[in-house]
């Protein structure tokens, strides 16, 4: 047997422990072994962190219901590693000022994970990424919560689908003798990297013995991000969801476009068109499958961050004066840069009229300004200064006005 059967067949035996099919509530996860063994370990996830304990349920006392969430798990290739459920609690039944006060909770915005992507280019490291199991259920828990399901159990640790929520930073870096160590955390999932081997190796022995890990190593698949390092730099696509979301509206053997829009015709509100549904008409549905259609000849491209990049910021913006047929509105567009590496992108209609193009093209200067702006803050963050950003537009009367 040659390695690609080797290869093959330990597919095989795997994927024979996971189940492919996803239940609809916990009846039909009952049916099937290998979601039992899924919901058996979550129960013992909320054993381990000692979340809850039997008491008496006391009179006049708001009860939260609980509920099953079962999600099959893949990897890059479209592939599914694991059969994940979740017990959570119906949070929507929590009284404010009573089962819970603050609820904001902190999330990386995907911008940043590029930014950090494009970082890790520049100062020529590797990132890697780590998932913390069950990773609400570390929270500790600060009012007294009860669930109905099971009767009668107080929770001591923060279940996943209450109000409560941990209020924390989500990007963190340490410096050390000239050397330099980046986390950034979104809800579990942490990539993190740095230019000392050492500095890595420290960090996850440090989690690894705080927090039970479900994964650790290279970054390859994050939030719906396929990404490939090399060793020229980094490359991330979407060529598994772009062909799942295919699939699921039945255009994967459609014929591919070229564009992804008409550059003659204009999308109005087209009120005289045959319905779909509420709003959208038949013309906005053949405008989507467009789209569709395009991204079916496109599903392998994708962005190349290269290493070697300067550290300057740079910004490109343009707008259309009074582009919307039905108001008038003009579009803001612009792309943004660190370095030679796409970072962000804008493509928005503005709140306002325009008088005139000078007027439309103002508004979208102060988008992009607005953008590169948050990008030099968190590159300060990321301990980089980047110094004044250039930012080009093609009105010289929008650029007057702003100086």
């Amino acid at each position: 047997m040659n390695y690609k059967q080797m290869v093959s067949m330990a597919i095989i035996q795997f994927e024979c422990f996971v189940s492919a099919i996803e239940p609809r509530n916990h009846r039909e996860a009952l049916e099937d072994a290998d979601w039992i063994i899924s919901m058996e370990e979550e129960l013992e996830e909320f054993v381990r962190n000692d979340v809850w304990e039997l008491v008496p349920l006391p009179d006049g006392v708001n009860v939260v219901g609980t509920k099953w969430i079962f999600k099959n798990k893949t990897d890059d290739a479209g592939s599914i590693v694991r059969n994940k459920s979740r017990l959570v609690a119906q949070g929507y039944s929590q009284v404010e000022g009573v089962d819970f006060d603050e609820t904001f909770a902190p999330v990386a915005r995907l911008e940043s994970i590029r930014l950090f992507l494009g970082m890790a280019c520049i100062l020529n490291f590797k990132v890697y990424q780590m998932d913390v199991k069950s990773a609400f259920l570390n929270g500790i828990l600060q009012e007294e919560v009860y669930v109905a399901q099971p009767k009668g159990l107080k929770i001591l640790h923060i279940l996943s689908m209450l109000r409560q929520r941990n209020c924390g930073q989500n990007l963190f870096t340490l410096e050390k003798k000239n050397e330099m160590m980046m986390v950034q955390i979104y809800v579990d999932d942490i990539i993190f990297g740095g230019t000392s081997e050492k500095l890595v190796e420290n960090f996850v022995k440090s989690m690894t013995k705080e927090f039970k890990m479900s994964m650790v190593g290279e970054l390859k698949y994050f939030l719906g991000l396929q990404v490939n390092q090399t060793e020229k730099g980094i490359f991330i696509s979407q060529s598994t969801y772009a062909k799942n979301l295919l699939v699921k509206f039945g255009l994967d053997k459609c014929k591919e476009a070229r564009t992804p829009m008409s550059t003659t015709t204009k999308i109005g509100k087209d009120e005289q068109g045959e319905d779909v549904d509420a709003k959208p008409k038949q013309s906005h549905l053949q405008a989507v499958k467009k789209i569709l259609r395009y991204v079916k000849g496109t599903v392998n491209l994708g962005i190349f961050y290269s290493k070697g990049s300067n550290r300057n910021l740079a910004g490109y913006c343009d707008a259309d004066w009074a582009g919307c047929a039905d108001d008038r509105k003009s579009t803001s567009g612009g792309c943004f840069f660190l370095g030679n590496n796409l970072i962000a992108w804008l493509s928005k209609k503005q709140n306002s009229v325009s008088l005139s193009t000078a007027e439309a093209e103002y508004i979208a200067l102060g988008s992009c300004c607005t953008q590169l702006i948050w990008m030099r803050q968190m590159s300060a963050d990321y301990g980089m200064e980047s110094g004044p950003f250039l930012v080009y537009c093609a009105s010289t009367q929008g650029l007057s006005t702003l100086t």
